[in-house]
């Protein structure tokens, strides 16, 4: 009897979100940012479809919790995905692994939409423009989807048919908001921001970009950032490679950010009496702030806890630690909660930022539309173009992609 009514509520509940696909979304995958993003449509009031291939305890637990429905099947499969009826949604979010298999669904997912719409509008029919379900694809790295929107421009396949977004671009941000190291300098009487920043993968790299466009927007000098990195050379080849500007000679001396790197290792790192640490405290610009931001939750809590004891013991200069733990799960309050006393602060909730991101897309869409609109308001009598205008002087339909990008960022900064 469990099993038969089991079925059928099963039944029902999938009967009832494809009858009401205006309020139905479709998330692929059931990891961490799968789960965040599902709690978050779920509190929308939202008809969520989950579809994974491992389905445990933990996901299950989030069916019965939210009312979700959970479809078990590879991804990577045409079959399933027409199980779930994509075409029967408002958004279809990817997010089930890494960023190459996160592409390779989000272009089979196209696929899919792409088939489903010819099948509906006839067998000669162009799949639209602007179609009535907005496909997600989630990238862990941050310079692959700014790269990605570069490649749609020049007519990458696999890139034309989805939207490419990350969370780690939006808790950077959202760790500029919350930490304020701007005003944290100006309170130290600091000339510029001094960030060490320990731990430059995809997600540290995300941080220090944003740590430098927030030292530019508030007109203040150009910072400096301290990285400590495991394989120092590896990672200062590698911003070397992707920012060739913010490490060669191309930019105004009083612009020019100061980048050190330093070989350290988190987990080995004595706090207390190293050299390196001690020549930052005593030096004429000493740190606003640490942030550890390293592949490992545990590492970036042991260390950041060292340092603080460290602190606490007057061995280091008091400032504020921000320690990112990308897996844990936190309550809605749970940050603010956390003792005031304490130079200690986590950041890194999925939950949270998958929300903002999801709340103020639509919003952020139309303003970056209604920006670009006064862009081409008529200019005054004899006002003459010039090369560089006259190639943005499009429809935002026609707009490349890299200028679209352009006017998100003005409205993210504003």
């Amino acid at each position: 009897a469990d099993a038969f009514s089991s079925i059928i509520r099963l039944g029902v509940r999938r009967i009832w979100q494809i009858t009401h696909p205006e309020k139905r979304d479709v998330v692929l995958g059931l990891g961490a940012v799968g789960h965040a993003l599902v709690r978050h449509l779920v509190s929308e009031g939202r008809l969520v479809t989950a579809v994974d291939q491992r389905v445990d305890a933990s996901d299950r637990a989030l069916a019965d919790e939210v009312g979700l429905l959970i479809i078990q099947g590879d991804l990577s499969e045409r079959r399933v995905l027409e199980m779930a009826f994509l075409h029967k949604a408002q958004n279809v979010y990817v997010a089930c692994g890494s960023d190459e298999t996160n592409i390779e669904i989000g272009a089979l997912a196209a696929s899919v939409l792409n088939d489903a719409q010819r099948r509906i509008n006839g067998p000669g029919t162009v799949p639209s423009d602007a179609p009535e379900t907005a496909l997600h694809v989630h990238l862990s790295s941050t310079r692959l989807v700014a790269d990605l929107g570069d490649a749609r421009d020049l007519g990458f396949v696999r890139g034309k048919d989805f939207t490419p977004f990350s969370l780690k671009t939006g808790i950077a941000r959202d760790l500029m908001i919350q930490a304020r190291f701007v005003q944290r300098a100006a309170d130290l009487r600091q000339p510029r921001v001094h960030i060490v920043l320990c731990g430059l993968g995809d997600h540290g790299e995300a941080l220090l970009i944003e740590c430098l466009l927030t030292a530019y927007a508030a007109n203040i000098g150009a910072p400096r950032i301290t990285v400590f990195d495991r394989d120092a050379d590896h990672a200062q080849r590698r911003l070397a490679a992707c920012y060739p500007t913010l490490v060669d000679d191309s930019l105004p001396e009083e612009a020019r950010p100061d980048i050190r790197f330093v070989a350290k290792d988190l987990q080995t790192l004595d706090m207390e009496n190293d050299a390196d640490l001690d020549a930052m405290d005593s030096s004429e610009a000493p740190p606003t702030a640490y942030v550890f931001a390293c592949g490992d939750d545990l590492v970036n809590l042991s260390a950041g806890l060292r340092l603080e004891m460290a602190m606490q013991r007057l061995r280091r200069r008091a400032v504020p630690i921000h320690v990112r733990l990308w897996d844990r799960v936190i309550g809605p309050g749970d940050l603010a909660e956390e003792d005031p006393l304490s130079l200690l602060r986590t950041f890194g909730n999925a939950r949270q930022t998958a929300a903002r991101l999801l709340s103020e897309a639509p919003a952020t869409e139309a303003l970056a539309r209604d920006l670009h609109k006064t862009y081409l308001a008529p200019r005054r009598d004899g006002e003459i173009a010039s090369a560089a205008r006259a190639r943005m002087d499009k429809d935002w339909a026609n707009l490349p992609e890299h200028a679209r990008r352009s006017n998100f960022l003005s409205l993210i900064h504003i």
